[in-house]
């Protein structure tokens, strides 16, 4: 087997995968801790996702009826 120096191919090779593998999870953790700090979730449910849009769209809905706000959204003027 080829030899740099005193260390074998394989030897290296181990080496640079131990420290790839130590550079991501440090990098997960980094991102972890940012995450936590800012109060963002870690996790998603999945299952109740489509419940929290349903809520979100009904309220989105029920704005953007209001007449009041129709009446102060230029868009709605350029519309009608």
């Amino acid at each position: 087997m080829a030899q740099l120096g005193t260390m074998t191919l394989s030897k290296m090779r181990a080496e640079l995968t131990l420290c790839m593998e130590l550079s991501a999870k440090i990098k997960v953790s980094e991102h972890t801790n940012l995450a936590e700090t800012k109060g963002w979730p870690q996790k998603i449910d999945f299952l109740g996702m489509p419940d929290r849009v349903m809520v979100m769209y009904d309220n989105l809905k029920t704005f953007f009826s209001n007449a009041v706000v129709r009446r102060a959204n230029p868009v709605y003027k350029l519309i009608s």
